[in-house]
């Protein structure tokens, strides 16, 4: 999967800095869940980062993004992917546009769409290994990334649930690399050294990483 649509939210505010724009931290407050199916979700597993972003497609989209910790999976009607922080024995972990660190969770995950009867563990291993040319074994379901529209939907994001969705976050530990498994024109993305990318993520966005490690035992 190209990553184009949902890269990285940038910690400056300029919008015309690619490839995410960030919004004023003040405008994420006050912003819920609309089912309720999904708010009770959201109720029990509480988010730890909330935040609005800009996702810059032809149209821009803004929305409010949140992480947060969970054992169980959303329900499946508001999955839009399935996302993995791939970890290393080294300690090391895939991080996307190693080049341009913004401090976003952005960077620690790297994942994609389900096909066919794919479960989200085969959709992760698929997507990981087309992305990086790793062959990865998920460990453990992690939490989850929340996103609620705050425009209209706009023609680039109608195969997403609306108006909100999420995305389950796994942790992953690389085994081997495949080249094969690789397809052309996905965003470079690079093993770096853990502490390294746990200094440049922002402090609220750090706790799925330094899960992701615990779970490999890796802590």
């Amino acid at each position: 999967m190209n990553r184009t649509e949902e890269n990285v939210a940038m910690t400056s505010e300029d919008l015309n800095w690619w490839p995410v724009g960030r919004l004023p931290r003040t405008e994420a407050a006050g912003k819920v869940a609309r089912h309720p199916e999904l708010a009770e979700f959201l109720r029990a597993h509480p988010a730890h980062a909330e935040y609005d972003e800009i996702w810059p497609l032809r149209t821009p989209v803004p929305l409010h993004g949140r992480l947060g910790f969970s054992d169980e999976l959303p329900p499946v009607q508001f999955r839009s992917s399935i996302q993995g922080i791939v970890v290393r024995a080294d300690r090391k972990v895939l991080f996307l546009w190693p080049a341009t660190p913004s401090g976003n969770f952005s960077h620690l995950i790297v994942g994609g769409r389900p096909e066919g009867d794919e479960t989200p563990e085969e959709t992760l291993i698929r997507e990981v290994g087309e992305e990086s040319g790793w062959r990865v074994r998920p460990v453990a379901l992690l939490g989850y990334r929340y996103f609620l529209h705050l425009g209209p939907l706009t023609d680039e994001m109608a195969d997403r649930p609306y108006p909100e969705f999420l995305q389950p976050v796994y942790a992953a530990v690389a085994e081997a690399y495949d080249p094969a498994l690789l397809l052309p024109g996905e965003n470079p993305c690079e093993f770096v050294d853990a502490a390294w990318a746990e200094r440049v993520t922002q402090v609220d966005h750090r706790p799925l990483l330094i899960a992701a490690l615990l779970a490999a035992g890796l802590g």
